[in-house]
Formats: C-alpha cells, structure tokens, sequence
C-alpha cells in the first residue's frame, strides 16, 4: 500500500514539474494526473491519522472511565466486608450477652 502512495505522490510530483506556466495543454494535463493522485493520497494520511488519533482518545477516555469504575466497586467491596466482619465479630458479644442475662433469669426461677 505504502509503495501505491509513494507512486502516486511521484507520478502527482513529476507532473507538476512538468507544467511550466502556459505550457502544457489541458488535455495534456489531464492525462498526467491520476484520480488517484499525491495530493488525495497525502489527504486521505490526514484524514485518516486525524480519525485514529480520535478513536484512540475515545478509546482512552472509556478505559479510564472504566478503571474509575472499578476501583469504586472496590471500594465499596472493602467496605461492605468491613461491615460484615463487624457483625460477625458482634455476633458473639450479642450472644453471650444474651446467656449473661439469661442466668440470673434462670436463678430467680428457681428462686419463686
């Protein structure tokens, strides 16, 4: 692909230095240069590398929105077992809490 370009932008280039001012007849021109010719070549590069660079900056802009993403539901995840450690630990305090009271409960009982 690269040597089509490179044909091209030589063939657009030996025809521009073939036209002198007023030498060259119209059709004479016309038969020189190519649809296809350098300048079109050099534009569509442009064109072409503006719309990769702007599809790569799309393409960097949802990668970060995505890492924000997941370093959020991290966060939140350290969280969340942050809290579920606190009840487990709790569990038991509130358990044996409850069989503290329950004792004396059990002696008065006994005691009617």
């Amino acid at each position: 692909m690269s040597d089509n370009i490179v044909n091209a932008n030589v063939l657009a280039l030996n025809s521009y230095r073939s036209l002198k001012p007023g030498a060259a007849p119209q059709s004479k021109v016309s038969a020189r240069l190519s649809p296809d010719s350098g300048a079109d070549d050099a534009a569509g590069l442009t064109i072409s590398g503006k719309a990769r660079a702007q599809g790569a900056g799309e393409i960097a802009s949802e990668n970060a929105s995505a890492a924000q993403s997941h370093i959020l539901d991290a966060d939140a995840a350290r969280e969340m077992m942050a809290i579920s450690r606190a009840k487990v630990l709790q569990q038991p305090e509130t358990s044996m809490l409850a069989q503290a009271n329950q004792t004396p409960q059990n002696v008065l009982q006994l005691l009617r």
